[in-house]
């Protein structure tokens, strides 16, 4: 009987702790039970490949032929249609604006298809043919559209009451030739003293002044005050093997907003960060001493220190009443 009723204390104990670790997991917002759901397919899925053409320069006058492809991720086959709509960028953070006509966005009146419909198998894909006449008589500067691809509702998505929007863009922008301006400047280059918290984070602000789109490049590094090592830089090998800094495409009369993130940056440190950004011929360089700290260390030290300047304020306090 006793050892029935110690059997008994045991497992109510056990149960016990089996619900203060369980309130416990979940205060710290963890899982005391892993579940593993499985990423389910959709039926239907559009993507396309690759995502956009950057033509460069082009001379009026002249006609370029591209194609991209447009692929089913899903488990049913569907039909798609391809349109073209202007395309720009609206506001510092650079959202995409796919309704927007203006001087810059012409091109959509140049792009012709060999077909403005297809049909895609699952685990399938299905070539878009293009063709851009560029006029003679076109003005020089950028020019952007962005074809559309629309998934439509078939006879068997109405059927089975799915009734889907599925839709991709595929950018297309250009520098035409002829009477163009390259004008732009650094306005914001800015780097943190203090951070309390990683990551590192870096920012900017570009303006294109000019007619053209251009490219600008962000080069981010981080070097040991003492020693005077890198420990990061935001370069990365490009095709040829080679680094380059970080790059963005910023349209004419347009400002683009831009950070750089040290993702892995200790949570303590004393570095030497230094940023350069350039657009055209502008160049803008940045170079700060750099302090990682979390704030309680800061508050610790604080403290320290007060407790120091606290005693020797005593002190001489006391000597001066003994010396009375």
């Amino acid at each position: 009987m006793k050892t029935y009723k110690s059997t008994t204390n045991v497992m109510k104990i056990a149960r016990l702790a089996v619900f203060a670790f369980l309130a416990f997991a979940a205060s710290m917002g963890l899982n005391a039970l892993p579940v593993f759901a499985e990423d389910k397919k959709p039926d239907y899925r559009l993507q396309i490949s690759p995502t956009q053409d950057n033509v460069g320069k082009i001379d009026p006058g002249e006609t370029r032929k591209g194609s991209f492809n447009v692929q089913n991720t899903g488990n049913k086959a569907y039909e798609y249609t391809v349109s073209v709509a202007p395309f720009s960028f609206k506001n510092e953070n650079y959202e995409q604006d796919f309704d927007t006509s203006s001087k810059y966005t012409v091109l959509t009146d140049w792009v012709t298809f060999n077909s403005e419909k297809g049909s895609v198998e699952p685990g399938e894909q299905s070539e878009v043919k293009y063709t851009i006449r560029v006029p003679s008589d076109a003005p020089g500067g950028l020019q952007s559209a962005a074809i559309m691809v629309t998934m439509t509702n078939s006879d068997e998505m109405k059927e089975s009451g799915v009734q889907t929007v599925s839709r991709a863009a595929y950018p297309i922008y250009m520098n035409v030739g002829g009477d163009t301006e390259e004008r732009g400047a650094v306005i914001e280059n800015k780097i943190p003293s203090l951070i309390f918290n990683p990551p590192l984070v870096t920012s900017s602000v570009v303006e294109n002044a000019g007619n053209i789109y251009a490219v600008a490049t962000y080069d981010v590094k981080v070097y040991n005050v003492i020693g005077g090592k890198e420990v990061y830089s935001n370069s990365k090998e490009d095709n040829n093997g080679d680094l380059k800094p970080d790059t963005r495409v910023i349209f004419p009369e347009t400002e683009r907003y831009n950070e750089v993130e040290w993702t892995n940056a200790p949570k303590i440190g004393l570095f030497r960060v230094k940023q350069t950004v350039t657009i055209f011929d502008e160049v803008s360089e940045k170079e700060k001493i750099v302090f990682i700290c979390p704030i309680w260390l800061i508050l610790i030290f604080v403290a320290v220190i007060a407790i120091i300047v606290y005693k020797i304020v005593s002190g001489i306090m006391k000597r001066r009443e003994e010396n009375k």
